[in-house]
């Protein structure tokens, strides 16, 4: 059976890889992701299929394993697609930001998922520029959970302010996804 931590992970995370690859492909003018389920009761994995732009063929084709539900199966597959793309930037120039993924609608997504409030951002200047002497901006991010208030400065200044909420929103999740499955494992 799955940890809760999995199971919000999913929840949250997984439409992210299904959402960039079809983005990418849409970015780049390439074929669209093709997604296949393949059942074998009472569990299922998926495939999925990368097309070469220039003639259609099959760039790259990938297996999840064997999962309880569909859409975990389609998750994992994408995951493996994404993970591929990382990988061949180095050789092909792709942009890693296309690959990244919306921290800030993750966190609002995680709230909803556990009945939290939305988080709500400061953004500033910087008390320093950037080396080219552009302004830039540090953001927080503030949550209260049963009352209990926190607050996650981004450790660093970013370009532009929706990249510093980006930031912020990265440090919330990722501190809140490994304190889940901290808990997780405890509780096991």
């Amino acid at each position: 059976m799955e940890s809760q931590a999995t199971i919000t992970y999913n929840r949250i995370i997984g439409p992210e890889y299904i959402s960039i690859l079809v983005k990418y492909a849409d970015k780049h003018l390439l074929p669209k992701p093709e997604f296949t389920i393949i059942q074998s009761a009472p569990l299922y994995k998926a495939t999925l299929t990368l097309r070469d732009w220039l003639n259609n063929e099959p760039e790259a084709v990938f297996t999840s394993n064997y999962v309880n539900s569909k859409s975990v199966a389609k998750i994992n597959v994408a995951e493996l697609g994404i993970n591929y793309l990382k990988e061949a930037s180095e050789d092909e120039g792709i942009v890693w930001s296309d690959l990244d993924f919306d921290y800030v609608g993750i966190m609002h997504r995680w709230t909803q998922v556990n009945g939290i409030d939305p988080p709500v951002y400061e953004i500033e200047e910087a008390a320093t520029k950037s080396k080219s002497g552009t302004v830039e901006f540090i953001a927080t991010l503030l949550l209260r959970i049963q009352d209990q208030p926190y607050e996650f400065r981004a450790p660093f200044a970013a370009p532009s302010k929706a990249k510093a909420k980006m930031v912020a929103a990265y440090f919330a999740f990722t501190t809140f996804s490994e304190y889940e499955r901290i808990d997780d494992d405890v509780n096991e």
